[in-house]
This record gives C-alpha cells, sequence and structure tokens, in this order.
C-alpha cells in the first residue's frame, strides 16, 4: 500500500504534549506536511511499565491481525450480461466493470495500516520519579526500566524490517523550577522536596543510552544536550516540561536524528516524496488525467 508514511511518537506526557503551539511534534509534523504523517501516541503519567500494557494494543504485531494473506476478486459473469436480453439487470457496462474492479483491488490493497515508518520511544521522565517522595507511584527501579525498554525495541522492530526506532532520553531536571511550580500550583511550603531530581534522572538517561547502544538504535540524550546550555532551566517551564525554546532544541536534535537514520527507504525530508502531485505539475485543462495517472502510477494498475 502507497499511503504517507507514519512517525509515532510514543511517551509519556513530553509527547501527549509534542503538540501544543510551539511543540516539537508540531515541528515535526510542519516540516514533514504533506510527506509523512506524525502520529501522537503520548500517554501523560505513564511509566515503562504502564506503557508496556498499551504497547501491543498501539502498534499490534502483524501476526495478530486477522488480515487474509490472499484475496481473490471473481466477478464479470454476470457483469457481462447482455443489455438487452432476459438477464438485462444484470448488465453493467465494460467501462464501468473495470473501474470498480479498480477499485475493489485498490480497497483490499489499503484494507490494512502498514507499519510506522519510524517510531519514538520517549519514557524515563516519570520511571525516575524517587521511590519514597510524592509521586512514588510512578517510580520504576533502573534494572526494570531498561528491560521494559529493550522489550519496546525488540517489538517494535518485529513490525517491519522497514520500521526504525529512536529513544529518546530524559531531559534534566530543574529542581527550581519544580520547587516554583509546586508553589504556584498546590501552595507548597518550605517543607516542600523535590519529587524528582536531576541526578537521578541522569541514572536513567544513562540507562537509556545503555539500551540503544546494546539494541543498535538511534539515541537523542536530551539529559546531555540541554545542560550543554548554561541556561538550559529556560528549556522548562515547570522544571519538567517543555516551553516552546526547550520544544525547539527536541525539535532540532531528533530531526537530525531522523535525518541520519540507517537503512532504506531514507526518512529524509528531501527524499520523501510529496503525496500526490504538486499543484504546478496539475494539467488544468484535464487534471482528471493527471490524477488518474497518479493513481495508476501508485498502484501500478
Amino acid at each position: 500500500m502507497d499511503v504517507r508514511p507514519r512517525f509515532v511518537l510514543f511517551g509519556d506526557s513530553l509527547s501527549q504534549r509534542a503538540f501544543e503551539p510551539g511543540g516539537w511534534g508540531a515541528a515535526l509534523q510542519d516540516r514533514y506536511a504533506r510527506k509523512a504523517d506524525v502520529v501522537n501516541r503520548g500517554y501523560s503519567g505513564y511509566n515503562t511499565r504502564w506503557a508496556s500494557y498499551v504497547l501491543p494494543k498501539v502498534f499490534p504485531l502483524v501476526s495478530s491481525i486477522p488480515s487474509p494473506a490472499l484475496v481473490t476478486i471473481f466477478f464479470g459473469t454476470n457483469d457481462a450480461a447482455l443489455a438487452d436480453q432476459d438477464k438485462a439487470k444484470y448488465h453493467v457496462p465494460l467501462d464501468e466493470y473495470k473501474h470498480n474492479i479498480l477499485l475493489m483491488i485498490r480497497h483490499v490493497q489499503d484494507s490494512s495500516l502498514p507499519a510506522p515508518a519510524l517510531v519514538t520511544i520517549f519514557f524515563g521522565a516519570n520511571d525516575a520519579a524517587l521511590p519514597d517522595k510524592l509521586s512514588a507511584s510512578q517510580h520504576v527501579p533502573i534494572p526494570e526500566y531498561k528491560h521494559r525498554l529493550s522489550e519496546f525495541v525488540q517489538h517494535l522492530t518485529q513490525l517491519s524490517k522497514k520500521t526504525r526506532v529512536v529513544l529518546i532520553a530524559p531531559p534534566p531536571v530543574d529542581i527550581p523550577g519544580r520547587k516554583r511550580y509546586a508553589t504556584e500550583a498546590y501552595g507548597a511550603g518550605d517543607e516542600w522536596e523535590p519529587e524528582r531530581t536531576n541526578e537521578h534522572t541522569g541514572l536513567y538517561a544513562a540507562a537509556c543510552r545503555e539500551v540503544g547502544e546494546a539494541t543498535g538504535v538511534s539515541i537523542v540524550d536530551l539529559w546531555t544536550i540541554f545542560q550543554q546550555d548554561d541556561n538550559w532551566a529556560e528549556y522548562l517551564n515547570d522544571g519538567l516540561h517543555f516551553t516552546e525554546k526547550g520544544s525547539a532544541v527536541v525539535f532540532k536534535h531528533v530531526l537530525a536524528a531522523i535525518e541520519k537514520l540507517p537503512g532504506q527507504p531514507s526518512l529524509a525530508f528531501d527524499d520523501l516524496p510529496w503525496d500526490y502531485p504538486i499543484h504546478s505539475d496539475v494539467d488544468h485543462k484535464d487534471p482528471k488525467r493527471t490524477f488518474e495517472e497518479w493513481e495508476a502510477r501508485k498502484t501500478g494498475v
């Protein structure tokens, strides 16, 4: 089936909120407009343990989808009834018959959604919650976090030989920003203690890097990337989630990772075809012919 490739953003709130105004997912969709569809599968508050129950539903393996391996299309005996005889009501003119058969072929070919061309896996911010603080319910120990990330990669690479994966490590945590948020959101006082720390989150970022290296998938290490800027706290609006400035950095590095992905077909913007003819290629005197020829090339019919 020849449709736009899908890029799926799978993660926690840092993915769910990626389509906010100025968000990194919105920027990615804007960049790939008319070339790829960027699909949001972010689940706010989720850790890798909870996401493991969602993964097979969001990304079902081909073997679990009851789609046919073969379809036979066998019509024509009745369509061929003579137009002026007893069975005239069954008659279908030859041009319409051919048109209907083509529609059936295309429908069968398009009856199942292809595997995504790209999946970003972006978890860790919640897994890294401290086990004895306010967000303890979200905490996942590092060994389990690594195991589940590895399982995610293994599952996604089974979808198709052409599915590429990019792991995104969690960003750093700005403690002053978290405290300001806690004070403004629910009146936290001097007794407030952080539910996450930058140092602890750094351990999860390192674990994410290790999984990427072990599985051979691309990695965008936001924990390290952000802290290369002395003013990295400006990238986070509450010490955890992205400002527009932070999203711009995420977009820049995710796009760079996509552009460099190995394998074919290339997912670089310049290498992907436009979906349907660009307007300057449409024959304004006979637009129907332009689109019929385009569809014929796509389907090979």
